[in-house]
């Protein structure tokens, strides 16, 4: 392992942290298996995005076991920006999320620039190794994860699954 971070960095993700997927195969982590005998592609993206969040949380727990740095996985919540109209979606989502989008985000929501000092915190500022937790949401209230994730044997077994992959 080369020593390209000093054991004082900071490693920040931003997605979904807190999601329980209780089929996950560490054989099947491409959900292939699933997609064959339910190929609906809307639950294949909540299936996806559980499956994601619950990796990230795993993996977030056993690099702080393993590693000097600390490692936080962060939700942003709703967040406006203009991936809508970017993404091509269908009428009438890109118009109503200009509509609708500047008023969520000053209500219960961010913009890109207003969320952009919570990582921020947790990357730079030394009182961010105060918190006792590796998972946070928007208003830095903690996010409980799902037990799977939790469980140390799970997060090696998880951890020396992708390990291998980057050295077959």
């Amino acid at each position: 392992e080369s020593k390209i971070l000093k054991s004082n960095s900071t490693i920040v993700s931003i997605f979904s942290p807190g999601y329980n997927y209780p089929n996950l195969n560490l054989n099947d982590l491409s959900l292939k298996n699933l997609n064959s005998k339910n190929p609906w592609k809307f639950i294949m993206a909540i299936n996806q995005a559980k499956r994601d969040s619950m990796v990230l949380d795993a993996i977030t727990m056993e690099f702080n076991r393993r590693y000097p740095f600390r490692v936080y996985h962060l939700f942003p919540g709703f967040v406006h920006t203009n991936a809508a109209a970017n993404r091509a979606l269908p009428f009438p989502l890109p118009q109503l999320s200009s509509i609708f989008g500047p008023t969520l985000a000053r209500t219960i929501g961010n913009t890109p620039s207003s969320y952009s000092d919570i990582p921020v915190f947790f990357a730079a500022n030394p009182k961010a190794k105060e918190f006792d937790s590796y998972f946070y949401n928007e208003r830095l209230q903690k996010i409980e994860i799902a037990q799977w994730a939790q469980d140390k044997n799970n997060c090696e077994k998880l951890f020396d699954k992708i390990s291998s992959f980057f050295n077959p």
